[in-house]
């Protein structure tokens, strides 16, 4: 009953994911869902079965192989001692007990955990706010269409700030620009500020000058 209440749960769980819009979500979902569903099935149907079947064999006293009948069976030595009871008895607990092998175990954790956390502050996050949206929307097939016919251009970006006096302010603006036009991951031939034109505007037509 416990297996039947938490497989249905879940999968009423995961099936609800379906209906979101985000593609990579939706086949994760869907995934969970049936899974969960064939595994219960699974559990139900076969798995139960040949259970039955085997503690039918066992009662029959059968060979475990071929199913044969074995009245005259008897269990063999090897199948009634405990090799694993026996490991741990005689060597791996006295092992584990012994203080320099309690060292070396911290020692080890140690050295793992500080490896793991250097490796997490090492990872690289490789995201795409595309993969969330719709696959027919019209962002995706704009964007499709601007790496086929423009693919130089790249990812499209732009700088939006408030609270900024463009005139007292053009000196940083420029420098701004200045540092865009210098980094690696920026195509100078993509960057248009236009404030730099309205600046050009301003010195052409001499409103640049301000009388008091």
């Amino acid at each position: 009953m416990s297996i039947t209440v938490t497989s249905f749960t879940n999968v009423i769980a995961f099936a609800f994911g379906i209906t979101t819009v985000m593609p990579c979500l939706r086949s994760f979902y869907a995934f969970a869902t049936l899974g969960i569903l064939f595994l219960y099935i699974y559990e139900i149907i076969f798995f139960i079965s040949c259970l039955v079947y085997d503690e039918r064999r066992l009662e029959a006293r059968k060979d475990g192989c071929f199913c044969r009948p074995k009245l005259n069976w008897k269990p063999n030595e090897c199948s009634q001692r405990n090799t694993q009871q026996i490991i741990f008895e005689n060597y791996i607990g006295p092992g584990v007990t012994k203080i320099t092998t309690k060292v070396i175990i911290l020692l080890i954790t140690a050295g793992c955990l500080c490896v793991n956390t250097w490796a997490v502050f090492q990872l690289e996050q490789n995201f795409d706010p595309l993969w969330y949206l719709n696959q027919d929307s019209y962002p995706i097939q704009f964007n499709d269409k601007l790496k086929q016919y423009f693919p130089k251009y790249g990812k499209r970006a732009g700088i939006y700030m408030t609270g900024v006096d463009y005139y007292e302010d053009r000196k940083s603006l420029s420098h701004l620009v200045e540092v865009l036009r210098q980094n690696k991951f920026v195509n100078n031939g993509t960057l248009e500020p236009w404030f730099i034109a309205y600046e050009k505007w301003l010195n052409v037509t001499n409103k640049g000058k301000l009388t008091s």
